[in-house]
């Protein structure tokens, strides 16, 4: 996430030299994209399972309630990235981006050539790893933006061989559209993860289904296969299921076919009557549906999370592109230095915000 930065910190290429921004306010924005990036690193960790999931097509809509409308509505990465490729994707367009924009504020804060050039050099390794991956996987996830990808290891290859810190400077600049094209890409993938997410969890949704469907098959079977019962313990522990089968089964999802109380008892003659052993069948049974629809509930809450940490995460790119407007207006008005850092202030408390609350809810996943 903090590679979003690096449209703010490009921007620096062009801003007049009686800037209104100190470097001690830039350095507040790279603290407040350092937390974004942390949370990004969270958002992708948490589509890990959906994505090494292999993506099945998506399925009809079967849990309305539990997953919500179909489409995204709008209204670096360590070791707890496993060696998906999808994710690597992500990660390695993101280290590129933090290389290039760490680059160009290490340039406006000061810094030396050589700690310049090391973040040029991190983010040319890390599309050198793009480069690597097989072009339909990164055509998936970064659509066009997959042609600047060589645009953007050229310059950086040219950027190393500089020691001047004005051509440094210059030589990043004209890398500015393609970090667009790419920031612009890693925007849109938001909705993919939307329905990455949402075909895993309809996926889960369903298993767990059939698990509970399979349980109370097997409990009606029982009581259908029985003759009503007639040893007062007996009747009164069917009935105690029944209302403890209500109760499981209040939620408007998952919703039985039948009620337990609902299944008639054998008419056959010479049925057995259901017994004490019928009914610890018919009880076990339940059991396991009441396991199965704590496991449904349990996929549903942690799907929801999800969709929230991603409406925080669009929100929060929303932030960043009102974060370079804030430092451009800024910037640009050198006289008016307070105002300039209010809305710059307010900026970065939004993309702080939003990091937090993505870490709130991806933190107990």
């Amino acid at each position: 996430m903090l590679g979003f930065v690096a449209l703010v910190i490009a921007s620096l290429s062009f801003l007049p030299a009686c800037t209104s921004v100190p470097t001690a306010q830039l350095q507040g924005y790279s603290d407040a994209f350092d937390e974004a990036e942390a949370a990004a690193v969270m958002v992708y960790a948490d589509a890990a399972p959906a994505l090494r999931s292999g993506n099945p097509a998506a399925s009809p809509v079967r849990y309305p309630v539990s997953l919500g409308p179909e489409q995204f509505d709008r209204g670096a990465c360590g070791e707890i990235m496993p060696p998906i490729p999808e994710l690597t994707v992500r990660c390695k367009a993101m280290e590129t981006l933090q290389g290039y924009n760490q680059a160009l504020l290490d340039i406006a804060s000061g810094k030396s050539t050589n700690e310049i050039l090391r973040q040029i050099d991190s983010a040319f390794a890390s599309v050198s790893v793009l480069g690597a991956i097989p072009s339909a996987t990164v055509q998936a996830t970064l659509g066009t933006a997959t042609a600047a990808l060589p645009l953007i290891k050229g310059l950086l290859g040219e950027a190393l061989k500089l020691r001047d810190r004005a051509l440094l400077k210059e030589k990043l600049s004209e890398g500015a559209p393609q970090i667009r094209e790419l920031l612009a890409a890693l925007h849109k993938d938001v909705r993919l993860l939307y329905a990455v997410h949402r075909t895993y969890a309809e996926g889960q949704l369903d298993e767990a289904k059939s698990r509970i469907d399979r349980s109370l098959s097997r409990a009606f079977r029982t009581v259908a296969d029985h003759a009503a019962p007639t040893d007062p313990a007996a009747v009164s522990s069917l009935r105690l299921l029944s209302q403890r089968f209500d109760e499981v089964f209040s939620a408007q999802e998952p919703k039985p076919g039948e009620r337990l109380q609902a299944i008639k008892a054998s008419a056959v003659a010479g049925s057995k009557p259901l017994d004490g052993v019928a009914v610890a069948s018919v009880e076990a049974q339940l059991n396991a549906a009441s396991g199965s629809v704590v496991e449904f509930n349990a996929i549903a809450t942690r799907y929801r999370k999800s969709v929230e940490a991603l409406r925080r995460y669009d929100d929060l790119l929303n932030a960043v592109d009102k974060a370079l407007a804030d430092l451009i207006a800024a910037s640009n008005n050198p006289f008016a230095p307070a105002a300039g850092t209010e809305q710059l202030l307010g900026s970065i408390i939004a993309i702080r915000d939003y990091s937090r609350d993505i870490r709130s809810l991806l933190s107990t996943q």
